[in-house]
Parts: structure tokens; C-alpha cells; sequence
């Protein structure tokens, strides 16, 4: 047998026992409930999120999802907490002294998914989060750290929290284009950012900070901006364990119509608990009345720069 082909062999022989050993290993976490990510291919028609006394109870009726009040769910966010759930990762476990204190919290203050079809329930997950982590733990007690990759901060209980406010459409604006008369946003750290849209004879006319009229506008630009108001969507929350926190807004946006004046201004969240701010939501007054809370990621097409409306 030549040199080349011994060669060949030997690496299929390794590659082959590797392979073998990562089957094995992730069929004995199976067995043992240590692969913590939802099957891609399961069906559901029923979730129960819940922590402490607080629990949300979504099913799937007549084409929609609803909560228990039989309130319309907002199915972007649960198809979010699904997606996320079957990217779960197992990260390492915990040490022993790690462990030790984290089973305290577990009996205090899990969080518990539950998943179903058909009444019968096909997925479970207890966990606990903090402001940049998420622990698991298994039917044997084990703990281990969870990531979600493409995050470097993962906390899953702000992916999927148990408050039922969350859950809920709560459509703060629905607005045709034709309908607004003006939108303005003013960043607090990027005066220069700010920006104002007011429509005038049929178009849409782009301001600066400084009130001054912008000319090399991108029409196209600013119609897909206007676009955004047809569903801009927020929810109810506790402030109970939260401050609101820096006494000027993180940014100001303004949304007129003939009949309708909208002012959120937002404000970092402190969680009182975790000692830190909130790195995926933000408080947000509106009308200095009610308070709403909102996701980033829903807002970022609402929070562009002067920038993004002026001819390339």
C-alpha cells in the first residue's frame, strides 16, 4: 500500500471517529435533557411562559394566536421567541460553587416555557437570566450557560417574558402616508442626526436640525421612511423594579396628522434587580401621559440619520 494512499485512510479513519463522537456525545445530552434547543420540525399550537405568579397563556385558535383574554398575540413575536428557541446553545456548565447559588435563585425565581400540540406538551426549558446571560437547568439538576449566537449579550427572559402585556398588539401608530402631515426626531447625543419630514403640496419636504430645507432629498428614501407608520407597535409593563433613567430622552420623535399629535420620548430602563440598563428595550412616554414599553429592533427603521434621506 503506498504512502499517499495510508494517508488517506488514516484520515477518513479520524474524521469518521470524530463524527462518531460528536453523535454520541449530543445523543447522550439528549438522553440526559442537556440539549436545551427546540426541534426546528415541531408543531405547536399552545405556550404557557410563566415566573413566580406571573404567567402568559397563548394558544393557537382560528388561524391566529391569542392570549387567555382571547386578545389578539402578536405573532411576530412569537414566531421571534420560537426562532430563538431552536437556536439555543449549550455554552458550559456551571461550576459547583456557581451552581450552588444558582440553584437558590431556580427554586425562588425560574422562568418555565412550556410547548404543546394537541394537549400534549412536547418542550420544556426552566431558566434564569441577568442582564447579559441565561442559565438552563436540566431534569438532573445540572446547570449550564446557554448562548443564542449572533448575540453577545443573551437574556432570554427578555426575549420571552411572562408579562402578558407583552404579548398583545398594542398598536401605538397605524397611519397611511397620505395621512401625515409631519414626523421629526431629535437624538440627544447626535444633534447633528435629527431630522424633520413635513408634507407640503404633495410631497414630503426634508429639514436639517437647524430648520433649514434640505434640496438633494432622495424622494424614493423618504416614501419608504413614511411607510414604517403603518404599524408601530409597543406594550404595557410594570414599571414596578425598573427607573427610568438620563434625564433627557435618548431621542424625541414627533408624528402629526390632521387630528392626531404622537410625542414618545424615550428613556433608558434600569433594572433595579440586575443593577444594570436594559440592552434590548426602552421606556417610552407618550404624550407625557402613558407609558409604553418598545423593542429596539422595532424602532430601528424609525431611527435613521439625516443621512439616509439625501441622494447618494
Amino acid at each position: 500500500m503506498s504512502k499517499t494512499l495510508q494517508i488517506v485512510l488514516i484520515s477518513i479513519i479520524i474524521i469518521g471517529s470524530g463524527i462518531l463522537l460528536v453523535q454520541t456525545f449530543y445523543k447522550k445530552q439528549k438522553k440526559s435533557g442537556t440539549v436545551f434547543q427546540l426541534d426546528k420540525n415541531v408543531l405547536l399550537d399552545e405556550i404557557i411562559v410563566e415566573k413566580n405568579d406571573t404567567k402568559t397563556h397563548l394558544k393557537f385558535e382560528e388561524a391566529n394566536w391569542k392570549t387567555s383574554q382571547d386578545v389578539l398575540a402578536d405573532k411576530s413575536k412569537i414566531d421571534y421567541a420560537i426562532s430563538s428557541l431552536i437556536n439555543l446553545r449549550m455554552n458550559y456548565p456551571v461550576s459547583k460553587e456557581q451552581s450552588n447559588e444558582l440553584k437558590k435563585l431556580f427554586a425562588d425565581s425560574a422562568n418555565t416555557i412550556k410547548l404543546f400540540y394537541k394537549g400534549k406538551q412536547v418542550y420544556t426549558l426552566r431558566f434564569l437570566s441577568n442582564n447579559s446571560q441565561t442559565f438552563a437547568i436540566n431534569s438532573k439538576d445540572k446547570i449550564y450557560s446557554l448562548v443564542l449566537p449572533g448575540y453577545e449579550k443573551f437574556n432570554l427572559e427578555q426575549i420571552i417574558p411572562t408579562e402578558p402585556g407583552y404579548w398583545e398588539i398594542q398598536q401605538l401608530l397605524k397611519l397611511s402616508p397620505e395621512k401625515i402631515k409631519k414626523v421629526s426626531v431629535v437624538y440627544a447625543k447626535q444633534e447633528k442626526s435629527g431630522f424633520r419630514l413635513e408634507h407640503r403640496e404633495q410631497k414630503f419636504e426634508l429639514y436639517d436640525y437647524k430648520n433649514q430645507v434640505m434640496e438633494n432629498s432622495d424622494t424614493a428614501s423618504i416614501l419608504d421612511y413614511i411607510h414604517f407608520f403603518s404599524g408601530v407597535n409597543g406594550m404595557r409593563f410594570d414599571a414596578t423594579g425598573f427607573d427610568l433613567i438620563n434625564n433627557k430622552p435618548i431621542f424625541s420623535l414627533i408624528v402629526e396628522t390632521q387630528d392626531r399629535h404622537t410625542h414618545i420620548e424615550s428613556f433608558l430602563l434600569f433594572n433595579k434587580a440586575n443593577n444594570a440598563s436594559d440592552c434590548d428595550m426602552f421606556a417610552g412616554v407618550v404624550n407625557k401621559n402613558d407609558t409604553l414599553m418598545f423593542r429596539y429592533i422595532d424602532f430601528d427603521p424609525i431611527l435613521v440619520s439625516l443621512d439616509y434621506f439625501l441622494k447618494k
